[in-house]
């Protein structure tokens, strides 16, 4: 499913073949996010280059293919179910779309990029049938054990046609939080659309580029997101299998998202919430070089900025621990170059994570219970996005006189 030889993403763009790509950011050499390596291990993290591009045709956000998906997603160490915030987004979209779209239990929703199954499980409670389509092996296993269906394959369009012919077409197909991350995004459409009838939903969320530029969100740039999509990106990409952009909802997760809702093309009406998003985009520059620039700079200051922060905290005596070894922590460390003296561990909920370090700058990841050994004074919240949640966590743990600070798009305490 991916060619680290085809250019995309760097000669030529992945939604719509254009070769006139703008460089936006490059952040270097940096590890695969997730390519966490256990702590006595001798090995180290293999890095590839980190380099935001965006066509000019199409403004879609992109990084080159310098891992394959295989090489990113075989072996896992994501969970969505570790997220209360996150289960909670999950129950709620089950509910709106039972009644959205009056499912019933005769039903099929195929989610793809199932993940653990948090969200399919929540489809189950309700009585409806459910299959997931989740690449990567372990992270499948967890879901069958948990009672869900799961085939472990990287979508495309021959495995859309097998799920179809063995399972039926599908009445919703939720695949939120994917898109972004396949780097033949074509042969991934053409995949789901084997899986639609005339009836049948596409549920596509994912993080906004027009909030990352907005918020200086350069944390969310890693090999495993190999696009950045915006509703513009996501309206022509759909035109070229045959479907069509329906409808968007903006969302407040990963710090503003958008959900597409996507048919085949003339079969349903339009919504007016796809030209208000489209115009919307163009307001806020997405066409404009200027909105790049300037978000470039931004960024490069946010690194500097959380830096110096850490080097002023070791300069008075204060220790500073990390929590969240997310993608997002695995990003701005390694692009900060911080070391263990300036954060010696981070913390996270996750047992997938724990007695891991984080590839690159080889801090070790640690269970919460034990930051209470290092007695902080200072905890950076990697995830931002969920911030409040963890800074319960944190403050149950370690009390309400430790500062909590996040870092993106600067230093604030929260």
């Amino acid at each position: 499913m991916g060619d680290k030889e085809s250019g995309r993403g760097v000669n030529s763009c992945r939604g719509c073949g254009h070769e006139d790509l703008v460089n936006v950011l490059d952040l270097g050499l940096q590890p695969l996010s997730n390519g966490l390596i256990k702590i006595e291990s001798e090995l180290s993290a293999t890095l590839y280059p980190l380099h935001l591009r965006v066509c000019k045709s199409c403004w879609l956000g992109q990084l080159g293919e310098f891992a394959t998906p295989t090489e990113i997603f075989e072996d896992y160490r994501y969970l969505s179910s570790v997220s209360q915030t996150w289960i909670s987004h999950a129950r709620l979209y089950a509910q709106q779309c039972v009644i959205k779209l009056d499912l019933t239990p005769s039903d099929l929703i195929i989610e793809i990029a199932s993940n653990d199954g948090y969200l399919l499980k929540e489809f189950k409670n309700l009585g409806i049938r459910v299959l997931g389509v989740e690449p990567a092996h372990n992270v499948a296993e967890i879901a069958q054990a948990q009672g869900i269906d799961t085939i472990s394959e990287f979508m495309g369009q021959q495995v859309g046609k097998q799920i179809a012919a063995q399972y039926g077409k599908a009445s919703l197909v939720p695949a939120n939080n994917v898109l972004a991350h396949v780097p033949n995004m074509h042969d991934f459409l053409l995949g789901i659309r084997e899986l639609m009838s005339d009836e049948t939903l596409l549920s596509v969320e994912n993080p906004s580029m027009m909030s990352m530029l907005d918020n200086v969100q350069f944390d969310t740039i890693y090999h495993e997101h190999f696009s950045y999509l915006t509703a513009t990106s996501v309206n022509k990409a759909v035109k070229e299998v045959e479907l069509e952009l329906i409808d968007v909802e903006q969302l407040s997760t990963h710090g503003g998202s958008n959900r597409y809702w996507i048919a085949k093309a003339g079969v349903r009406e339009v919504q007016p919430s796809v030209h208000n998003t489209l115009a919307s985009e163009q307001e806020s520059g997405i066409d404009n070089l200027e909105t790049y620039k300037k978000f470039q700079r931004r960024s490069e200051d946010a690194i500097a900025g959380f830096k110096d922060f850490l080097v002023q905290c070791a300069a008075n005596g204060q220790t500073v621990l990390g929590y969240g070894a997310a993608a997002k922590a695995v990003v701005l460390l390694n692009a900060a170059d911080v070391s263990t003296d300036l954060l010696p561990a981070v913390a996270d909920a996750g047992s997938e994570k724990q007695g891991y370090r984080i590839p690159g700058v080889d801090i070790p990841i640690i269970a919460p219970e034990s930051m209470i050994d290092f007695a902080p004074d200072v905890v950076v919240v990697f995830p931002w996005n969920i911030a409040g949640e963890l800074k319960s966590v944190i403050q149950s743990l370690l009390g309400t006189q430790v500062q909590i600070v996040i870092a993106i798009p600067e230093i604030q305490t929260l």
